[in-house]
């Protein structure tokens, strides 16, 4: 393809609104919370991937990589016994409990988040 050199205005206007359309539509950012198998729940933003049984340093370093893996390793040592694996809040507002195999909407909330409920835990 031969772009011409184009000194007016509107002529660079054309330039960018034809590489844009050459380029295509613009991609839709990634959600920070999605759902990369059954049973696991990955939060882009805080670099973790959970399974029904808390933070999961493997699956997290499945999904997010070794970077983010060994940041959740460190941060689980250093918080030693206050690291509460039954307890976690996304970074999209979910809250879930381990434990009770429950996730609400949001921390607080007592209204349970089926679809989140149901990725992490399986029918209940």
């Amino acid at each position: 393809m031969r772009l011409h050199n184009v000194r007016s205005a509107g002529g660079a206007y054309l330039l960018v609104l034809l590489a844009s359309v050459i380029a295509g539509p613009a991609s839709a950012a990634k959600p920070s919370v999605y759902y990369p198998v059954d049973r696991v729940i990955c939060d882009r933003k805080a670099w973790v991937c959970y399974d029904p049984f808390g933070a999961s340093v493997p699956l997290t370093k499945a999904h997010l990589g070794n970077q983010a893996a060994n940041l959740l390793q460190q941060r689980m040592t250093n918080a030693g016994k206050a690291w509460n694996p039954n307890h976690f809040v996304l970074s999209n507002g979910i809250e879930c409990f381990v434990a009770k195999k429950v996730c609400f909407v949001s921390a607080g909330s007592e209204e349970v988040d089926p679809e989140a409920t149901k990725q992490l835990f399986g029918n209940r």
